[in-house]
């Protein structure tokens, strides 16, 4: 992938500015304490975006390529070449993980190591924020199309599939408090093409009529 990708694309693409806007939108919201560790960063678009808030951020990431370009777009951030299932940081020294669109590169083996490495490393009463694809909604069929026809193919990329009932259930026998659970986009990134009024008008209406439908899976868990 291209060192980079997702940030321009949040720039020229509308239907992947919205989807990616109001996923951030959601996972910034659950930010409260620091230091906060975006795993999986990749070009460190989320704290470039959100990242208007006091305390230690960190981008991590196992490709030095995007991190890279994360330093030109981020510059007082803290970059750490590493990988998710092994953590640089010392038990109970971090009160906020983010993993966005990071778990489904994995397989189970990899997933497990990196939830022993986020229970180890977070403080107690910190917290997870994870999004990843719902498996159980229309995504299978726009990974396929999007996989087609555009230059990244997800379908390659995308190990392990989740959806809410199966991700819960693992995260709740690896010892992680659920406190919050949504899914969130199904039409309403499309619309944007047409208008960013329309999309947000649809986005409510899906929020409101067909919330456990959506795209993507948000769920935030605390470490007791």
């Amino acid at each position: 992938m291209r060192d980079g990708y997702y940030h321009l694309a949040l720039k020229n693409n509308p239907i992947q500015r919205f989807w990616h806007s109001k996923k951030f939108e959601f996972v910034s919201a659950k930010i409260n304490r620091t230091p906060a560790v975006d795993v999986g960063s990749g070009p460190g678009t989320f704290f470039n975006i959100h990242g208007d808030f006091d305390g230690l951020k960190v981008n991590l990431d196992y490709s030095f390529g995007q991190l890279s370009y994360s330093r030109k777009i981020n510059p007082g951030i803290f970059h750490i070449n590493a990988s998710a299932t092994d953590l640089p940081f010392s038990s109970g020294s971090v009160f906020t993980i983010l993993l966005i669109e990071t778990i489904e590169h994995f397989d189970e083996g990899g997933f497990n190591k990196i939830l022993g490495e986020i229970m180890r490393v977070l403080k107690k009463g910190g917290k997870a924020v994870i999004s990843t694809p719902n498996y159980k909604s229309i995504w299978p069929f726009l990974e396929l199309v999007v996989s087609a026809v555009g230059p990244v193919n997800y379908m390659k990329q995308h190990i392990t599939h989740f959806d809410s009932k199966k991700l819960g259930r693992i995260l709740r026998e690896r010892g992680f408090k659920i406190i919050d659970k949504k899914t969130i986009l199904i039409i309403s990134p499309f619309l944007a093409v047409f208008s960013r009024k329309l999309a947000e008008f649809v986005f409510k209406i899906e929020q409101r009529l067909f919330s456990k439908c959506g795209s993507v899976i948000i769920m935030e868990v605390i470490k007791e």
